[in-house]
């Protein structure tokens, strides 16, 4: 029984490219950045209704005010569940680690003062067309960050800062 069911989980491979606006919390007059994303990751259809997806994704994030400019670079791997609510459009949820390779304040490298690991939660929208056995993906995502991402011997920040970004997200998914 078990693997008639494994055999009709459907796999796809889903590049993506994106760009949005990122921020931190904890700053005083917090502005957003421009953000990038760029990455894949591997789909399991398991019904028409419900996918879940695991990515692993470069991102340009951070942030400025009047004092402090912040660019920070991770390696995320999220894992989406997504339920389709009405044809074509679906809605995602779910966690995220993100590994930090490089933290930039005021033009000083500030990796030593920043957490190496990162943790979110993610939320969105995705919205598909079909092309063939193929589909055009379009996504909205919100990533919403529960780790404080500066240590407390951080130069530039005292406070707790954590990471908010939202992309528009731009995939190819096609079938293995």
């Amino acid at each position: 029984m078990l693997s008639n069911y494994l055999y009709s989980i459907e796999l796809g491979i889903v590049p993506k490219l994106g760009g949005g606006f990122s921020y931190s919390t904890g700053v005083e007059e917090a502005r957003s950045k421009f953000s990038f994303l760029a990455g894949g990751g591997i789909i399991s259809r398991f019904s028409d209704l419900f996918t879940l997806e695991l990515d692993l994704v470069y991102q340009i994030k951070g942030g400025y005010d009047k004092r402090i400019d912040s660019t920070l670079t991770f390696l995320s791997v999220p894992l989406t569940g997504r339920i389709k609510f009405i044809e074509h459009l679906s809605f995602l949820i779910g966690p995220q680690i993100s590994f930090m390779l490089n933290a930039n304040t005021n033009g000083i490298n500030t990796s030593n003062y920043t957490r190496s690991t990162n943790y979110d939660l993610v939320f969105g929208a995705s919205y598909y067309i079909l092309q063939g056995n193929d589909r055009l993906i379009f996504e909205f995502i919100v990533e919403a960050g529960l780790t404080d991402l500066s240590m407390p011997n951080h130069p530039f920040t005292k406070t707790n800062s954590k990471n908010r970004a939202g992309y528009f997200v731009v995939g190819w998914e096609f079938s293995l």
